[in-house]
Protein backbone atom coordinates (compact mmCIF):
# COMPACT_ATOMS: atom_id res chain seq x y z
CA UNK A 1 0.00 0.00 0.00
CA UNK A 2 1.54 3.31 -1.07
CA UNK A 3 0.30 6.85 -0.30
CA UNK A 4 -3.11 5.57 0.72
CA UNK A 5 -5.36 6.36 3.69
CA UNK A 6 -7.33 3.46 5.17
CA UNK A 7 -9.84 4.03 8.00
CA UNK A 8 -12.48 1.96 9.74
CA UNK A 9 -14.33 1.24 12.95
CA UNK A 10 -11.89 -1.66 13.24
CA UNK A 11 -9.19 -2.66 10.78
CA UNK A 12 -7.65 -6.07 10.11
CA UNK A 13 -4.93 -6.62 7.49
CA UNK A 14 -3.62 -10.12 6.75
CA UNK A 15 -1.27 -11.26 3.98
CA UNK A 16 1.91 -13.19 3.37
CA UNK A 17 3.82 -9.91 3.80
CA UNK A 18 2.73 -6.32 4.43
CA UNK A 19 4.36 -3.11 3.16
CA UNK A 20 2.88 0.36 3.82
CA UNK A 21 4.56 3.54 2.59
CA UNK A 22 3.13 7.01 3.13
CA UNK A 23 -0.55 7.58 3.82
CA UNK A 24 -1.79 5.88 6.97
CA UNK A 25 -4.12 3.38 8.58
CA UNK A 26 -6.59 4.52 11.23
CA UNK A 27 -9.05 2.57 13.35
CA UNK A 28 -11.58 3.75 15.91
CA UNK A 29 -11.23 0.36 17.57
CA UNK A 30 -8.63 -2.37 17.20
CA UNK A 31 -6.07 -2.44 14.39
CA UNK A 32 -4.34 -5.69 13.42
CA UNK A 33 -1.70 -6.21 10.75
CA UNK A 34 -0.52 -9.79 10.32
CA UNK A 35 2.12 -10.95 7.86
CA UNK A 36 1.74 -14.72 7.98
CA UNK A 37 5.23 -15.70 6.84
CA UNK A 38 6.80 -12.56 5.41
CA UNK A 39 7.98 -9.19 6.65
CA UNK A 40 6.12 -6.12 7.83
CA UNK A 41 7.69 -2.98 6.35
CA UNK A 42 6.42 0.47 7.31
CA UNK A 43 7.89 3.66 5.86
CA UNK A 44 6.84 7.27 6.43
CA UNK A 45 3.38 6.29 7.60
CA UNK A 46 1.06 6.16 10.62
CA UNK A 47 -0.86 3.31 12.21
CA UNK A 48 -3.32 4.67 14.77
CA UNK A 49 -5.87 2.73 16.81
CA UNK A 50 -8.41 3.86 19.38
CA UNK A 51 -8.12 0.31 20.75
CA UNK A 52 -5.24 -2.16 20.70
CA UNK A 53 -2.71 -2.15 17.88
CA UNK A 54 -0.95 -5.37 16.90
CA UNK A 55 1.55 -5.67 14.06
CA UNK A 56 2.94 -9.19 13.86
CA UNK A 57 5.21 -10.55 11.15
CA UNK A 58 6.39 -14.08 10.43
CA UNK A 59 9.48 -12.44 8.97
CA UNK A 60 11.23 -9.24 10.01
CA UNK A 61 9.46 -6.15 11.35
CA UNK A 62 10.90 -2.87 10.06
CA UNK A 63 9.50 0.61 10.67
CA UNK A 64 11.15 3.84 9.50
CA UNK A 65 9.88 7.40 10.10
CA UNK A 66 6.62 5.88 11.24
CA UNK A 67 4.27 6.56 14.17
CA UNK A 68 2.38 3.70 15.81
CA UNK A 69 -0.24 4.47 18.46
CA UNK A 70 -2.85 2.47 20.36
CA UNK A 71 -4.44 1.82 23.75
CA UNK A 72 -1.98 -1.09 23.83
CA UNK A 73 0.72 -1.92 21.28
CA UNK A 74 2.21 -5.30 20.34
CA UNK A 75 4.97 -5.46 17.73
CA UNK A 76 6.57 -8.75 16.75
CA UNK A 77 8.73 -10.29 14.06
CA UNK A 78 11.77 -12.43 13.46
CA UNK A 79 14.01 -9.45 14.09
CA UNK A 80 12.63 -5.99 14.84
CA UNK A 81 13.87 -2.53 13.83
CA UNK A 82 12.33 0.90 14.47
CA UNK A 83 14.07 4.08 13.31
CA UNK A 84 12.62 7.57 13.50
CA UNK A 85 9.00 8.25 14.39
CA UNK A 86 7.66 6.76 17.60
CA UNK A 87 5.62 4.09 19.30
CA UNK A 88 3.04 5.33 21.81
CA UNK A 89 0.81 3.19 23.99
CA UNK A 90 -1.92 4.19 26.42
CA UNK A 91 -1.35 0.85 28.16
CA UNK A 92 1.36 -1.77 27.68
CA UNK A 93 3.90 -1.74 24.84
CA UNK A 94 5.53 -5.04 23.88
CA UNK A 95 8.25 -5.45 21.22
CA UNK A 96 9.31 -9.04 20.49
CA UNK A 97 11.92 -10.25 18.02
CA UNK A 98 11.77 -14.03 18.22
CA UNK A 99 15.25 -15.40 17.60
CA UNK A 100 16.42 -12.11 16.07
CA UNK A 101 17.61 -8.81 17.47
CA UNK A 102 15.81 -5.61 18.42
CA UNK A 103 17.16 -2.23 17.27
CA UNK A 104 15.77 1.23 18.02
CA UNK A 105 17.36 4.36 16.54
CA UNK A 106 16.38 8.03 16.80
CA UNK A 107 12.92 7.16 18.01
CA UNK A 108 10.56 7.50 20.98
CA UNK A 109 8.93 4.68 22.92
CA UNK A 110 6.24 5.62 25.42
CA UNK A 111 3.98 3.35 27.48
CA UNK A 112 1.65 4.38 30.31
CA UNK A 113 1.78 0.76 31.47
CA UNK A 114 4.66 -1.66 31.03
CA UNK A 115 7.32 -1.36 28.34
CA UNK A 116 8.67 -4.82 27.49
CA UNK A 117 11.39 -5.64 24.96
CA UNK A 118 12.33 -9.25 24.22
CA UNK A 119 15.16 -10.07 21.81
CA UNK A 120 16.41 -13.56 21.12
CA UNK A 121 19.54 -11.92 19.74
CA UNK A 122 21.10 -8.56 20.62
CA UNK A 123 19.30 -5.42 21.80
CA UNK A 124 20.42 -1.95 20.69
CA UNK A 125 19.01 1.52 21.34
CA UNK A 126 20.69 4.57 19.82
CA UNK A 127 19.53 8.15 20.51
CA UNK A 128 16.20 6.79 21.67
CA UNK A 129 13.89 7.95 24.45
CA UNK A 130 12.13 5.02 26.12
CA UNK A 131 9.70 5.44 29.03
CA UNK A 132 7.20 3.19 30.76
CA UNK A 133 5.39 2.61 34.02
CA UNK A 134 7.75 -0.35 34.34
CA UNK A 135 10.52 -1.28 31.90
CA UNK A 136 11.74 -4.83 31.23
CA UNK A 137 14.38 -5.44 28.55
CA UNK A 138 15.65 -8.95 27.85
CA UNK A 139 18.21 -9.97 25.24
CA UNK A 140 19.91 -13.25 24.50
CA UNK A 141 23.12 -11.85 23.04
CA UNK A 142 24.05 -8.54 24.64
CA UNK A 143 22.71 -4.99 24.94
CA UNK A 144 24.02 -1.66 23.65
CA UNK A 145 22.51 1.71 24.66
CA UNK A 146 24.00 4.95 23.35
CA UNK A 147 22.50 8.41 23.73
CA UNK A 148 18.90 9.02 24.68
CA UNK A 149 17.32 7.89 27.96
CA UNK A 150 15.49 4.94 29.47
CA UNK A 151 13.14 5.73 32.36
CA UNK A 152 10.58 3.84 34.44
CA UNK A 153 8.07 5.15 36.95
CA UNK A 154 8.46 1.82 38.75
CA UNK A 155 11.11 -0.86 38.29
CA UNK A 156 13.62 -1.10 35.45
CA UNK A 157 15.53 -4.23 34.46
CA UNK A 158 17.93 -5.11 31.66
CA UNK A 159 19.13 -8.70 31.24
CA UNK A 160 21.58 -9.26 28.38
CA UNK A 161 21.88 -13.03 28.65
CA UNK A 162 25.36 -14.19 27.68
CA UNK A 163 26.32 -10.96 25.91
CA UNK A 164 27.93 -7.78 27.21
CA UNK A 165 26.06 -4.68 28.36
CA UNK A 166 27.53 -1.47 26.92
CA UNK A 167 26.20 1.95 27.96
CA UNK A 168 27.50 5.14 26.39
CA UNK A 169 26.47 8.75 27.09
CA UNK A 170 23.02 7.78 28.26
CA UNK A 171 20.77 7.92 31.32
CA UNK A 172 18.79 5.11 32.90
CA UNK A 173 16.46 5.84 35.81
CA UNK A 174 13.78 4.08 37.82
CA UNK A 175 11.36 5.21 40.50
CA UNK A 176 11.62 1.66 41.87
CA UNK A 177 14.32 -1.02 41.76
CA UNK A 178 16.97 -0.83 39.03
CA UNK A 179 18.76 -4.02 37.91
CA UNK A 180 21.30 -4.89 35.22
CA UNK A 181 22.43 -8.48 34.69
CA UNK A 182 24.63 -10.33 32.22
CA UNK A 183 26.82 -13.39 32.07
CA UNK A 184 29.50 -11.27 30.37
CA UNK A 185 30.94 -7.77 30.96
CA UNK A 186 29.32 -4.45 31.87
CA UNK A 187 30.78 -1.18 30.58
CA UNK A 188 29.35 2.30 31.29
CA UNK A 189 30.87 5.51 29.94
CA UNK A 190 29.44 9.00 30.64
CA UNK A 191 26.28 7.37 31.88
CA UNK A 192 23.88 8.11 34.74
CA UNK A 193 22.05 5.33 36.59
CA UNK A 194 19.50 5.98 39.34
CA UNK A 195 16.83 4.04 41.19
CA UNK A 196 15.30 3.30 44.58
CA UNK A 197 17.96 0.55 44.68
CA UNK A 198 20.70 -0.41 42.21
CA UNK A 199 21.88 -3.94 41.45
CA UNK A 200 24.45 -4.70 38.74
CA UNK A 201 25.60 -8.28 38.13
CA UNK A 202 28.20 -9.36 35.58
CA UNK A 203 29.83 -12.70 34.93
CA UNK A 204 32.86 -10.83 33.58
CA UNK A 205 34.46 -7.44 34.20
CA UNK A 206 32.77 -4.18 35.15
CA UNK A 207 34.01 -0.75 34.09
CA UNK A 208 32.55 2.65 35.00
CA UNK A 209 34.11 5.70 33.36
CA UNK A 210 32.95 9.30 33.99
CA UNK A 211 29.58 8.02 35.18
CA UNK A 212 27.20 8.52 38.11
CA UNK A 213 25.37 5.80 40.06
CA UNK A 214 22.96 7.02 42.72
CA UNK A 215 20.35 5.56 45.04
CA UNK A 216 18.94 6.25 48.48
CA UNK A 217 18.79 2.48 49.00
CA UNK A 218 21.24 -0.37 48.42
CA UNK A 219 23.85 -0.30 45.66
CA UNK A 220 25.18 -3.78 44.85
CA UNK A 221 27.96 -4.59 42.38
CA UNK A 222 28.67 -8.29 41.74
CA UNK A 223 31.41 -9.02 39.21
CA UNK A 224 32.83 -12.39 38.18
CA UNK A 225 36.09 -10.66 37.28
CA UNK A 226 37.47 -7.17 38.00
CA UNK A 227 35.72 -3.85 38.73
CA UNK A 228 37.30 -0.67 37.34
CA UNK A 229 36.10 2.88 38.02
CA UNK A 230 37.48 6.21 36.84
CA UNK A 231 35.95 9.65 37.27
CA UNK A 232 32.79 8.03 38.60
CA UNK A 233 30.58 8.96 41.57
CA UNK A 234 28.79 6.28 43.62
CA UNK A 235 26.11 7.39 46.09
CA UNK A 236 23.97 4.99 48.16
CA UNK A 237 22.31 4.35 51.48
CA UNK A 238 24.39 1.16 51.63
CA UNK A 239 27.13 0.03 49.22
CA UNK A 240 28.38 -3.52 48.59
CA UNK A 241 30.91 -4.75 46.03
CA UNK A 242 32.12 -8.24 45.25
CA UNK A 243 34.71 -9.07 42.58
CA UNK A 244 37.23 -11.77 41.78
Amino acid sequence: VTGTALTGGSVSLAATGIAISGGGVGSAGALTAQARSGAITLSGTQLTAGGALAAVGGGAFNAAATTLRGSAVWLAGNGLSVSGGGVISGGDLVAQAGAGGVAFANTMLSAVGGLTVVAGGAFAATNTSAAGGTVVMTAGAGAFVSGGTVSAGGSLSLDAGGGAITLQTTGLSAGGAFALATGAAVSATSTTMAGASLSITAGGDMAFIDSTLGTSGNLLLLAGETVTAGGTAFSAGAFALSAA
